[in-house]
């Protein structure tokens, strides 16, 4: 009779258990998923990178300077540098942007590279209206399969004007450059 008690305390156990872990898993991935979305712990910046975005890395400099970017199919993988010596070749790789958005007074951006997994790149973005052109830096950092850019931020004062700015993202390291596609960010 003894034996039976134990058995049935046993059952009657197991099921309380597997709802507390069900429980627990729900709670814990429910504030993974808000901590990525509204940038909580462990999905927030440390004071570090946010020193980063200083006067010094935000400038504001007239449209149409010596950057021009070219998406064409038909461009070889490598290009010279600037020096035009061919035997300092840069890869060509493809520049994604994750997300753009504004958070208050800072839009964020954040890109990856597909094409190449290195950790001493730059990323730059710049937004474009009319003939204003404002740009921010972050490093780039190794991923498991890409690099990726820390979030670039630029406080939205830098921004004069109110519209649709065009986005674009370039990546450029030793030995590789590249330059995303335009998004446009509605201000």
């Amino acid at each position: 009779m003894n034996i039976q008690r134990q058995a049935k305390n046993k059952k009657s156990i197991t099921p309380v258990i597997a709802m507390v872990v069900f429980i627990a898993t729900l709670i814990a991935g429910s504030y993974v998923l808000a901590a990525h979305r509204y940038t909580w712990w462990p999905f927030t910046q440390s004071v570090d990178q946010e020193a980063r975005v200083t006067k010094d890395n935000l400038k504001d400099t007239t449209y149409g300077s010596d950057k021009t970017h070219s998406s064409s199919a038909n461009e070889s993988e490598y290009s010279n540098t600037k020096t035009g010596n061919p035997s300092n070749t840069t890869k060509k790789v493809e520049v994604g942007i994750a997300s753009a958005r504004v958070d208050g007074s800072i839009i964020s951006v954040r890109a990856f590279v597909n094409d190449i997994i290195e950790g001493d790149g730059t990323c730059t973005a710049s937004f474009t209206n009319g003939d204003h052109t404002i740009t921010g830096s972050s490093p780039a950092f190794i991923d498991a399969s890409t690099s990726q850019c820390e979030p670039i931020e630029i406080s939205t004062l830098k921004f004069q004007e109110n519209g649709i700015w065009k986005l674009t993202v370039e990546y450029r390291s030793k030995d590789a450059s590249g330059t995303s596609a335009t998004m446009d960010l509605v201000l």
